[in-house]
C-alpha cells in the first residue's frame, strides 16, 4: 500500500468518477484503474462497483475512506517535518531537570538562547534524578539541572554551581511561624509536616529530611511525590514543607523561613563538555546571569 494508491482511491471516492479523478491527479484513466485494482488486490476487498454508467463505493470502500485519509495525512506530515528540518537545520537542545519548580528558571533564559540561536529548539525533559543521570552519561541530554551529588556517588559529568541554598520551611503567609527569623526541627514538632517520597526525589533531599524527620511524630507526617504536590498542600493549609531554597524568585503567597542547623547545599548543573557546543555555553551563561542578578 502506498500514497499513490491511496490518493487515487480518495479522488475516485470523492468524484465517483475515474475520468475526473484522472484529471484532478494529472494521470491517465488506465493508470488510475491500475492503482485502484492493485489496492483492492492488496486489501483483498472490492472498493468500488463499476458499471458503464456509474461508479459507487462498496460498504468496504466507505469504511476505508477515513483510514486512507489518516494514512495519507501521516505520510505527508512526516515528509514535511523531515523536509522542514533539513531546510531549516533545526537542532534540539535537550535540558533535563527533576522538578517543575525549575521550569520557572527557563523562560527568560530560553528566550535569550533562542535569540542567539534561532534554529535551536529547546527540549525539556522532567524525569527522576536517576533517569537524568543515565541520560547525561549517554549524552541523550545536553545539560542536567541538579543538586550536587553526595560524596561517594559518581558524578555524571562536569558540575557548575549556580548557588548555595539553605533549607527553608515553607508555609502560608498567615501561619503563626511565618514571621520567625529562622526555625529548628524542634520548632516544627507540633506542626503537620509535608515530606517527599524519598525514592522519587534526589537523594540529597531524602538525606536532609531524614535528619529531622525522626524528631517528628509519624501522625504529623504526610508524604507526597514532588515539591509541587507539597506546595499545593501547603497552600491548602494542610501543613508545612521543607525544601532547598534554590529559586531566585519566591512565590508571593508563601512565607520562606530558613531552617537552621543545616549546612547549605549546592545547586547547579551537570554537563559532559562544552567543546564545540555554543548553545550549551550560552545556556550556562544565561543561567548564571539569572542567579547572579537575584543574589
Amino acid at each position: 500500500m502506498n500514497t499513490t494508491q491511496l490518493r487515487c482511491f480518495l479522488s475516485v471516492a470523492e468524484y465517483l468518477s475515474f475520468a475526473r479523478a484522472a484529471e484532478q491527479l494529472n494521470m491517465t484513466q488506465p493508470a488510475i484503474s491500475h492503482q485502484i485494482s492493485s489496492l483492492e488486490k492488496e486489501l483483498d476487498v472490492q472498493l468500488f462497483v463499476r458499471t458503464t454508467r456509474s461508479v459507487t463505493l462498496t460498504e468496504e470502500g466507505s469504511i476505508f475512506i477515513n483510514d486512507a485519509k489518516n494514512i495519507v495525512k501521516i505520510a505527508y506530515g512526516a515528509k514535511n517535518r523531515i523536509q522542514n528540518h533539513s531546510l531549516n537545520h533545526v537542532r534540539l537542545f535537550n535540558i533535563g531537570f527533576h522538578s517543575a519548580l525549575e521550569m520557572t528558571l527557563f523562560p527568560e533564559v530560553l528566550k535569550n538562547v533562542s535569540y542567539q540561536f534561532p534554529s535551536v529548539r529547546p527540549n525539556l525533559k522532567m524525569l527522576p534524578a536517576k533517569s537524568l543521570r543515565n541520560l547525561l552519561e549517554t549524552e541523550d541530554i545536553d545539560v542536567m539541572l541538579s543538586f550536587r551529588m553526595e560524596p561517594g556517588i559518581k558524578e555524571p559529568g562536569i558540575y557548575i554551581e549556580l548557588c548555595k541554598c539553605s533549607l527553608a520551611c515553607i508555609m502560608p503567609r498567615e501561619h503563626a511561624l511565618s514571621q520567625s527569623p529562622d526555625l529548628s526541627p524542634a520548632d516544627l514538632h507540633a506542626e503537620d509536616l509535608i515530606l517527599y517520597e524519598t525514592h522519587k526525589n534526589p537523594p540529597v533531599l531524602a538525606q536532609l529530611q531524614n535528619r529531622f524527620v525522626e524528631l517528628h511524630p509519624p501522625e504529623k507526617r504526610t508524604y507526597t511525590d514532588t515539591a509541587e504536590c507539597a506546595l499545593t498542600l501547603v497552600r491548602a493549609g494542610l501543613g508545612i514543607t521543607v525544601i532547598p531554597d534554590f529559586l531566585p524568585v519566591h512565590a508571593l503567597d508563601l512565607a520562606y523561613v530558613p531552617l537552621k542547623d543545616f549546612e547549605p547545599i549546592s545547586y547547579g548543573l551537570y554537563y559532559k563538555s562544552t567543546k564545540n557546543k555554543a548553545v550549551l555555553k550560552q545556556f550556562i551563561k544565561e543561567l548564571k546571569i539569572v542567579f547572579q542578578t537575584a543574589m
